[in-house]
């Protein structure tokens, strides 16, 4: 009789133990999703919070400012498209950039690369903040070797880093269609393109990252 009275018990005890089982999965499997709806509020929150103090820059190319306005005697970029400077057969143009900062949030530390091919240059700039509404200007100069060609064209971009309020890194590129020609060289066009958010940190860590 204690054999018939010992198997019960047991099945009793496995679908217990099942059921313990059972349960402790769907806990643990509600937990991990209260934990990632946590994370998903907290990420909106952030990202809301971000969009909030966005700086946004729009650029305007024009033509070169005296000494008097830009209050130097050199320009703030020399930028070589594909040759030494120093080269006979130079070409050379002097513009003016205007940065507006039409976004929501003041934009720090500003500075500015040319990239043209595989080859980045850092330029200094003569306004490292732009708040809300403002705008600055720059100057610069491009050259470029004339080829023996009819009609040639380069690529040019200038890639702005800055920060806003909340240490949010962004870049935002301007690329450029340049034609170059014998003693003079011509914007023929540019297209601006929006800010690309490249993370958040310190500024002496930001500053020192590079763009992929």
């Amino acid at each position: 009789m204690q054999y018939f009275t010992d198997w019960p018990m047991f099945w009793v005890t496995v679908v217990y133990v099942l059921a313990t089982i059972v349960i402790c999965w769907f806990n643990w499997r509600n937990v991990k999703m209260v934990e990632k709806q946590v994370e998903e509020s907290k990420r909106q929150f952030e990202e809301s919070q971000r969009l909030e103090k966005i700086p946004y820059f729009s650029f305007e190319f024009g033509d070169w400012i005296d000494r008097d306005e830009r209050e130097s005697i050199f320009p703030n970029m020399f930028i070589h498209i594909n040759s030494d400077y120093n080269s006979e057969d130079t070409s050379g143009g002097g513009y003016s950039i205007k940065v507006s900062n039409i976004g929501l949030g003041m934009a720090d530390c500003i500075r500015c690369e040319s990239v043209t091919g595989e080859v980045r240059s850092e330029h200094i700039l003569p306004f490292k903040l732009l708040k809300c509404g403002e705008e600055q200007k720059a100057t610069f100069i491009l050259s470029a070797k004339k080829e023996s060609v009819e009609h040639q064209y380069e690529q040019l971009s200038l890639v702005f880093h800055y920060n806003d309020l909340l240490l949010n890194h962004y870049t935002q590129e301007v690329e450029m269609e340049i034609e170059v020609k014998t003693g003079t060289i011509i914007i023929v066009h540019y297209t601006t393109h929006s800010p690309k958010w490249m993370g958040n940190g310190p500024n002496d860590i930001i500053q020192n990252r590079s763009i992929t």
